[in-house]
């Protein structure tokens, strides 16, 4: 295990680059900050004058990180450390100064979808990611998908999200068409954050209570209560944060594997290596600290 000592604080969202080499994370305040793991020299600010975090993800294909930011999008090449805006097109006309809140990207990087405030009515709106740009293709009122507008891709082209009516729904990303849904029980409402598997098979959610874990193909949820005085804040498949450790659990059942404190305050977020061998965890310790540890 080693500490990643990095510019940026508050550090809520971690990406590993398709390789393992980059690691990513970025908080509520400016920048993303960006270390190079194989050469193990400090972190460093990239994205300069971008505000506030809202998704991180190298896309698998380019190994190019995607940054959805408060104040717009930016992609972040590593092999010529250049950094470049993403402009919208709206109705055919380019939109280059446009805010974000809510940000989804779909697992190849070809589509994306945003929460948007048009005419005070919120709606959803999904484009085509091409070269630099987005390109819209469809937009609807969002209605009851997404509380508190947070959706993911579950498919290219099929949307996952928190329902209203106490369940978790899917919906066709381009027409709104609800596709199913999972209910929630009593017990495991409301709904604090969630996360939804890799393959889009399984979903985590934390209560004030427990720690929730359902497949999508109906069988009953598995919960884990949540000890006193804890709290859960960061989820990713498979750790879970817990009070100032990190719990690395099995997904069927719940039952704890190892349970890790590395003295870096609690847990913020948190994020494997696409060989699954490394974790990397952002901790409250102020410092803007990341640990990254092995996992043999």
């Amino acid at each position: 295990m080693r500490i990643l000592p990095g510019p940026t604080h508050s550090n809520k969202l971690l990406a590993w680059s398709p390789c393992g080499r980059w690691l990513a994370a970025g908080g509520t305040g400016e920048g993303v900050s960006v270390w190079d793991t194989f050469a193990g020299t400090e972190g460093r600010r990239i994205l300069h004058g971008t505000q506030g975090a809202v998704l991180l993800r190298f896309l698998p294909e380019s190994g190019v990180l995607f940054a959805a930011m408060r104040n717009g999008a930016w992609t972040w090449n590593p092999i010529d450390d250049s950094a470049i805006p993403m402009k919208l097109i709206r109705g055919g006309r380019i939109v280059s100064d446009y805010g974000i809140f809510a940000f989804a990207l779909s697992t190849s990087g070809r589509r994306c979808a945003q929460f948007v405030y048009r005419e005070h009515a919120r709606q959803l709106e999904v484009y085509a990611l091409e070269g630099g740009h987005f390109d819209l293709l469809h937009h609807y009122p969002s209605g009851e998908i997404g509380v508190h507008g947070l959706v993911a891709f579950r498919a290219e082209t099929e949307l996952f999200g928190l329902h209203r009516d106490r369940h978790f729904g899917r919906w066709d990303a381009e027409t709104g068409k609800s596709l199913g849904s999972v209910a929630l029980g009593s017990d495991a409402f409301p709904v604090e954050h969630w996360a939804l598997s890799p393959e889009g098979t399984r979903v985590v959610w934390t209560t004030v209570a427990a720690l929730h874990t359902s497949a999508l193909d109906g069988t009953p949820a598995v919960s884990l209560p949540t000890p006193a005085t804890a709290f859960r804040r960061g989820l990713a498949w498979s750790p879970c944060g817990v009070g100032t450790t990190v719990q690395l659990l099995e997904a069927d059942t719940l039952a704890e594997i190892r349970a890790l404190d590395w003295g870096i305050g609690k847990p913020r977020a948190l994020a494997f290596s696409p060989d699954g061998g490394r974790c990397a965890v952002s901790g409250d310790s102020g410092r803007g600290w990341v640990a990254v540890f092995d996992l043999d």
